[in-house]
Parts: structure tokens; sequence; C-alpha cells
């Protein structure tokens, strides 16, 4: 998850490793360093820094992917339950012989680096693909 997680000491000695300028290399090992302890804090819960917003900030930076991905959090997967009674759902009209799964989704916002929402990621993504059925609908579109 490139958007959620602050950045952490060894993602920005990732970053100083690869770095080309010197400048973008001394700055990445002093937030990294002991000495840097108050700077890199400052760094973590202040404004919300994203993974892209760092590699945009120290463009001569370049670690490859593998390296990148190896120094930040995995994602930890969400368990959901859903379940449907197949009579009701078959009995809608229009619906003979299918199944309808229905759910219910909270989608939370927190503001993201520019002050917009900013939602989770199975959440979110659920709710921008119910948003483009319910437009396509009344636009007389077919979804399916």
């Amino acid at each position: 998850d490139l958007q959620s997680t602050p950045p952490t000491k060894p993602l920005l000695r990732l970053l100083a490793e690869y770095a080309e300028a010197k400048n973008e290399k001394q700055i990445l090992l002093y937030l990294s360093s002991a000495q840097g302890q108050a700077a890199f804090c400052d760094l973590r819960t202040g404004p919300h820094i994203t993974i892209p917003q760092l590699l945009h900030a120290f463009p001569s930076s370049k670690p490859p992917l593998p390296a990148l991905l190896s120094v930040l959090n995995q994602l930890m997967p969400r368990f959901y339950s859903l379940s449907n009674d197949p009579h009701v759902s078959s009995a809608r009209e229009g619906l003979a012989g299918r199944r309808l799964i229905e759910m219910a989704v909270t989608v939370h916002e927190t503001p993201n680096w520019r002050g917009g929402p900013r939602t989770g990621v199975g959440s979110g993504y659920l709710e921008r693909v119910a948003q483009q059925f319910t437009e396509a609908t009344q636009d007389g579109v077919d979804p399916s």
C-alpha cells in the first residue's frame, strides 16, 4: 500500500542508497540516523507523506522495484463475511434462475495529503464500482 503507510527508516535508507544526488543522499541519511530522529518523527506525524511523494521529492533515487517492495509493509488481508438467501434473490423481478449477492460496505474517509478524501483500498474500490453502476443505470446504459 503506497498511499497509507508513513515512511520508515529502512525505506529512507534504501532511497539514500540509490540516490545519485549528494544533497538528496545526505538528507535521506540524516532522516534515517539517530541525529535526525526529531526530523524523522516530524515527517511521520506531520502532514501525510506517501511513497510516491517521497520518490518525487528525491528524484535522483531510483531503487529497483523488488528492493522498494522489500522495505514496505505488506497490506494485511481483511476478512469479510457475505451471505444471501438464494430464494429471495432469485425471486426478484428479472433475476429468475440467477443469484444476487447484496453487500453493505462502510467507507471510511480520511484526509489525504492534499486535504481531499482518501478511502480504504477495498471499500473505496467497491464504492467507485457501485457509483459507476448507479450512474450507468441512471443514464439508461445497461451496466452489464
